[in-house]
Formats: C-alpha cells, sequence, structure tokens
C-alpha cells in the first residue's frame, strides 16, 4: 500500500513528477464524456460520399483529454455489397501511441446488423449504418450516441446525474410528457434532450418545454400516423458532486 499527494515545488529535484501523475489529479473529478459545452460538443454530421464530420468539441477519458477545433473528416470503410452494417465514430485512448484520437469500428454486415462492440478505452461518438452497396452518407443515417451509457455527456467538474424517460404512444395526437422522474427536480441550467423515435429533437420546432408546473412537462409534436407506435425518450442532464460516470435515473414507460 501508499499514499500519495502532490503536487509541490521541487527542492533540489525531491519533487518529481511524471504526466500520469498530472492526469490522475483528475481522477474522481472529472468523469468520461464529452463537454457538452465546449464548441460543438464533437457532434457527427454527414459530409461528402463515404465521409463524416466530428465538429468541435472537447473529451475526457480515463483521466486523459481530448481537444479539438473541427471540423475533423472520418472516413468511413466502404460498404459491403451484400448486407448493411454500423460503423461506430469514436474517440479512443491509444496508450501505445500515447494519445487520444478519433477511429471508427466496423460492426459485422448482416440483413439486420448489431451496433459494434465500444472499448472501455473509447467514447462512442455516432452509430453511422452504412446500406448494402451505399456510396454516400446521409444525416438520417447517423445515430448520435453522446447521450448514451457508450459515451456521455461532461460539462464541469463533478460530471452530470442523469435521468431518463420512456414514452409511447399510439395516436395522432400531441403527446405530453412530465419529467416526474424520481429523484429529479427541474433547475435553470438543467441540460435536456428529447428523441423523437431516435432523433434528436430541436427545442422549439418539435416540442416545447413548460416549467410554471409542479413538475416541468415536454410537449411534442406527432410523428407517424394513428395506430402507429410512436417513441419519446427524454434525457435530462444536471450537474453532479460525486465526479463518478453518468448515473441512470428512472427509466419509465406508458
Amino acid at each position: 500500500m501508499a499514499i500519495t499527494s502532490g503536487f509541490f515545488n521541487s527542492v533540489d529535484g525531491d519533487r518529481v513528477y511524471n504526466a500520469d501523475q498530472m492526469s490522475e489529479y483528475f481522477d474522481g473529478i472529472v468523469a468520461n464524456g464529452v463537454a457538452q459545452s465546449v464548441g460543438n460538443g464533437l457532434f457527427v454530421s454527414a459530409a461528402s460520399g463515404m465521409t463524416v464530420n466530428v465538429l468541435s468539441g472537447r473529451a475526457f477519458i480515463n483521466c486523459k483529454w481530448f481537444s479539438s477545433d473541427g471540423p475533423e473528416s472520418v472516413t468511413i470503410t466502404a460498404a459491403n455489397a451484400a448486407n448493411p452494417r454500423y460503423t461506430a465514430v469514436v474517440v479512443r485512448l491509444n496508450l501505445t501511441d500515447r494519445v487520444v484520437e478519433l477511429a471508427t469500428i466496423d460492426g459485422a454486415p448482416a440483413a439486420s446488423p448489431s451496433y459494434p462492440t465500444i472499448a472501455s478505452n473509447e467514447l462512442c461518438l455516432a452509430m453511422v449504418y452504412v446500406g448494402a452497396g451505399a456510396t454516400s452518407i446521409i444525416q438520417t443515417d447517423i445515430t448520435d450516441m453522446r447521450a448514451s451509457s457508450l459515451c456521455g455527456y461532461v460539462t464541469g467538474v463533478g460530471g452530470l446525474k442523469s435521468f431518463t424517460k420512456h414514452y409511447t404512444w399510439s395516436t395522432a395526437t400531441t403527446a405530453t410528457v412530465t419529467l416526474d422522474m424520481s429523484g429529479y427536480t427541474y433547475a435553470d441550467g438543467d441540460v435536456i434532450d428529447v428523441y423523437i423515435n431516435g432523433l434528436l429533437a430541436v427545442a422549439g420546432t418539435d416540442y416545447t418545454i413548460n416549467t410554471t408546473g409542479a413538475s416541468p412537462v415536454i410537449t411534442t409534436v406527432t410523428v407517424g400516423s394513428a395506430g402507429v407506435t410512436n417513441a419519446v425518450d427524454v434525457r435530462v442532464y444536471k450537474s453532479g458532486g460525486s465526479g463518478s460516470s453518468i448515473v441512470n435515473g428512472d427509466n419509465l414507460q406508458y
């Protein structure tokens, strides 16, 4: 067992620190994830042909940091002729080359493809659907994974706590989702992401937020038609004090 402390001025070379010790300063203080408030939050957007752009932003992974003033172009592997697949766009901690880098991970082509496996030294920014024989990527092929358990957001010291709610309806009427998750209290500055049928919705266009009542509610626009099951997933992030990875709250379905 050992006790360490720091940092102190060196006297005749008696206090010497290396990069690992400097990085370990953030352990338990800053969680793994993307800094949502920096730049464009490393959002992945379609470019031309089989390329996507990773926009500007910053991330932390296992006490190391990654920063990009973007956009950075990432090439997606050529499509399989017979079956579709998913390709993950990740931020990877590469200890061999001593760098944090952007990389891709190809899933296996299949009639019903699955997401590729994401390692503990990787943060998944997006999953890109690559259709059989595809020669280009469009925005609807890209699923934003930054808010998922494969990545997560970090907006400040201590990381974030996350509360989630899943709501389904099958009518052509507007749905209202109440943010009444256990342990959650609304506060100005909370980050609220709304996904309608898996796609990130736009505040003020796809939905509105009413915070005047006892519990804030999100009113969403209708997608699909009567008799078709539609889904709204809401993720709310607020500052936490533990410095741990994102903690999921309730996951409720009505």
